[in-house]
């Protein structure tokens, strides 16, 4: 056990070490040419430049490190145990939210805790040296996700504003706000923000950044199918409602593309086969995939790799969706209900795609769900060479 308690701060080390010789070479990249997507952090996984940030058992946060091709709690303390509430790994269980690692240092949320206000941190890469970069106040944190792109950190907030009376809260005003945090000085800056009544409750949901521009939704709180796309110019601040998202839902971002889906669910609220397409924000095109019935799906670097469930959910196929030939073939029969992977994003490693998601396993005699990765070419050639990272629940 004090073995691997030394080599989780020795892989830790490296990974500080490696990142620290990458300044120099990373930094004459950024200035060649700009960054087309954003660095995406969600609420349980984070694909980063050196590895992948991940919601482990217990909350606990969870590295798997490239280079060294293992997975350790985020902590480089000697001897820990990772059981303390004060130890680096245990964000999750102090409130924080949003972890990332971009441009060489660890960025969250922490929620507000024992009467502090929310609060943006920064800290190195193990998570130590934590600053408060930014005060947020007093904010819900409602979005699904948060966007790294440039030098500056996006997200959405709601703010409620209140009255007390003889015991009573009574709301007074609502409004929804994208900010936007450099992530230098910490300056704060509402990009967009609007109020609404009493009687509702709306939110932006942040979707995508592709070549300084900005897709984004508005949302209902109680209806989550109530929803208007926009598109946001980072560079002049212009919003202009997306024409290409009327009547539809754009789920999926990813490679400069983004996934449409029309249908949902008919009169008696049971879900009825859709139809989805393949838009390509970079040309503009959209190219019809297919009908099914729903289902998990990942964009990949050149397909779409998707679930088409039969009547009852019992069930099912595994299909790729090319893009350059717009060919769709079937992989992989799914029966009983049981998939053998649920995909949620894909990262390159040594020159070759690798796809990271959730696994059900039976471990002791019971059903737990895992981290694994798999490289695209041996998913989609069924074959079972899956990589265990970490467990997300047990």
């Amino acid at each position: 056990m004090k073995l691997k308690k030394y080599l989780f701060s020795i892989m830790v080390a490296s990974l500080l070490f490696s990142i620290s010789c990458a300044k120099t070479e990373k930094s004459t990249n950024q200035a060649e040419g700009s960054q087309e997507e954003p660095l995406i952090s969600d609420r349980s996984i984070c694909v980063a430049e050196k590895g992948v940030l991940l919601s482990g058992a217990g909350g606990m946060l969870q590295f798997y490190d490239y280079q060294a091709d293992t997975t350790y709690p985020l902590c480089a303390r000697p001897n820990c145990t990772h059981e303390s509430d004060d130890c680096t790994a245990n964000l999750f269980r102090n409130g924080a939210a949003f972890p990332v690692i971009y441009r060489d240092r660890l960025y969250y949320i922490r929620s507000a805790i024992e009467e502090k206000p929310v609060t943006f941190c920064q800290a190195d890469v193990t998570g130590e040296q934590e600053k408060e970069l930014a005060i947020l106040g007093d904010v819900q944190l409602t979005a699904s996700r948060m966007l790294y792109y440039g030098e500056k950190a996006y997200f959405s907030v709601i703010q409620v504003e209140t009255e007390e009376y003889g015991g009573a809260v009574e709301v007074l005003k609502q409004s929804t706000s994208i900010l936007s945090i450099d992530l230098e000085d910490g300056k704060i800056e509402v990009l967009l923000r609007k109020e609404y009544g009493t009687d509702e409750s709306l939110f932006y949901d942040l979707l995508y950044i592709y070549e300084d521009q900005m897709y984004l939704d508005l949302m209902g709180v109680q209806d989550l199918s109530q929803n208007t796309y926009f598109v946001m110019r980072l560079d002049t601040g212009e919003v202009t409602q997306l024409e290409d998202g009327a009547g539809v839902s754009l789920t999926d971002w990813s490679h400069g593309k983004v996934v449409c889906q029309r249908g949902g669910t008919d009169q008696d609220n049971k879900e009825v086969e859709g139809r989805f397409s393949i838009w390509d924000l970079k040309t503009g095109e959209k190219k019809q995939v297919g009908s099914f019935i729903g289902g998990p799906m990942a964009i990949l670097k050149d397909g779409l790799v998707y679930v088409n469930w039969e009547e009852g959910f019992k069930e099912g196929e595994w299909k790729y969706y090319k893009f350059d030939s717009g060919e769709t073939e079937t992989f992989l029969k799914i029966q009983d209900g049981i998939m053998n992977f649920n995909p949620q994003n894909s990262f390159n490693k040594d020159g070759k795609e690798m796809i990271v998601g959730h696994r059900t396993v039976v471990k002791d005699g019971k059903s737990v769900d895992g981290w694994y990765t798999i490289s695209t070419e041996d998913f989609l050639e069924r074959k079972e060479n899956y990589k265990f990272l970490c467990w997300s629940k047990e």
